[in-house]
Formats: C-alpha cells, structure tokens, sequence
C-alpha cells in the first residue's frame, strides 16, 4: 500500500474512534484548586440516568474533611437547554489527612482510595468515584460534565493554600450509555481522511490501467 494512502486511512481510523469513543484518558494536572476541568460533549444513547466513573488525582496534601478540606464536585451540563445540576461533591484525603466524606448524592455513590486515618503520604494520591443519578439524561440533549476542585474559605477554613501545597487533576473518566460528540474540526478530518483514500485509489486504478494499456 502507497505510503500516502496509508497516512490516510491512519488518519480516518484516528478520527473514527475519537468520534465514537465513550471513554476518555485525559491526564490533566497538577492544577491549583478553585479550577475546573470540561468533560468532552456527550449525547445519551437510551433513556437511562448518568453513570460516571472518574480516577482524581491529587498532588502534594490535598485534605478530606477538617480545617484545610478541599472539596471535588462534579456538575452536569445540559448544553442544549443551558442548565447546570450538580451531581457529587465529596472531599478525600488525598494527602493531607482529614476524613473521605461523601456528600451528595449519598446514593449509587462508590469510591476507593487512599486510607482515611492521615498515614497516606504527602507526596498525593488518587481516589476512584462511581456515581450514578437517578434522573434519565434525554437522549435529544448535547451535554457535558464539570470537575471541579475548591479549598474551603470562611470561618474555621484555611482556604487556597496555593498550588505548591495542594493541587489536583484528572486521569481518567467515563461515562456509560453515550457517545461522545465529536466538534466540527473532528468531522472534517474524518471527512478529509476518507476524501483522501478515495483520491488515492482512483489514482492507484488509474495508474494500474495505464500500465495495463501499455
């Protein structure tokens, strides 16, 4: 096979499967807490309620519950009617002691991680969260997830201790029953892709029948 046919039918394959793909390994961070990170769009293939699974990561001494908590929240986006839902907010001790406490939902809620009695090193951590809602996405909506990381401020917390101290990321997530929504850029170089094999074949033929003619 010609070395350029070959680029493009690579290059269809990749687009193919970042279009169809469910599940992303997406390592972002250290970041400082009070950010967030977007999931890719994703639309629901039945009419069932969101199961997510998420790997956090934390850097240094992020706390669970106590004076210097840091709380992981995630929110659910309904891109086509522009609403925000938050579906978990919990806090790990990923580092800097406290307790792992999980807030809300307190239901279809399981997670694994680090020990809670504050002997987990203070190099970080990281904790696995599966979570599930009980209301059904509907399956003509566009949306999106939001994770969130954010140091307690007021009375009684410390508040952001910088990124030096405590910071966090995402290694991976999932979302089951969706498809992710490949954006515009990704459809044009499937596009392009397929487009290419097709030229470079008919050229192939073209060559093939020239030679034959001979």
């Amino acid at each position: 096979m010609p070395n350029m046919l070959k680029m493009m039918l690579a290059t269809s394959v990749l687009a193919a499967a970042v279009a169809g793909t469910a599940t992303a390994a997406v390592p972002v961070g250290p970041l400082p807490t009070n950010t967030t990170v977007n999931s890719l769009a994703f639309i629901s293939k039945t009419n069932q309620p969101l199961h997510f699974n998420v790997n956090v990561l934390g850097y240094l001494t992020l706390d669970g519950q106590n004076t210097y908590e840091d709380d992981f929240s995630v929110v659910l986006n309904d891109i086509t009617t522009n609403t925000k839902t938050q579906v978990f907010l919990g806090t790990f001790n990923l580092g800097g002691g406290g307790n792992n406490v999980v807030y809300s939902p307190s239901s279809g809620v399981t997670f694994s991680g680090p020990p809670t009695d504050g002997s987990i090193s203070r190099t970080g951590g990281n904790v696995v969260i599966d979570a599930a809602t009980t209301a059904p996405l509907n399956t003509t909506d566009k949306y999106s997830l939001t994770f969130g990381y954010t140091s307690l401020s007021g009375d009684g917390y410390a508040g952001f201790q910088t990124l030096g101290d405590e910071g966090w990321g995402i290694k991976s997530y999932s979302i089951a029953g969706t498809n992710n929504v490949p954006e515009p850029a990704t459809w044009l170089l499937m596009l392009a892709g397929f487009g290419g094999m097709g030229a470079a074949l008919r050229m192939r033929r073209r060559s093939v029948t020239a030679a034959a003619a001979v």
